[in-house]
């Protein structure tokens, strides 16, 4: 649905805005992939588990997602792209 791709697109912007400095193109869309759907089991299977009353979804969005981002920006952090920059 419209709710869930909106979603979607804004966690994976709040996954590759910290690290945008230092991940190239490639990095950026691996990781803008990859945070929706780990905030979307997240945000299905655990919130529920653990019972957290969120009503706009921001721990799995702000939450998994930016930690989410991090994690994987030391994984496809490059030296060329901030030595560019310079």
């Amino acid at each position: 649905n419209a709710i869930g791709l909106c979603g979607g697109l804004i966690v994976g912007l709040i996954a590759v805005t910290p690290g945008c400095g230092y991940i190239s193109f490639g990095g950026a869309m691996v990781i803008g992939v990859i945070s929706p759907i780990v905030s979307n089991i997240a945000l299905n299977k655990f919130q529920f588990l653990i019972d957290i009353d969120d009503t706009l979804d921001v721990w799995a969005f702000h939450g998994l997602g930016g930690t989410t981002g991090m994690i994987l920006t030391s994984c496809f952090a490059t030296d060329h792209v901030y030595e560019d920059d310079l």
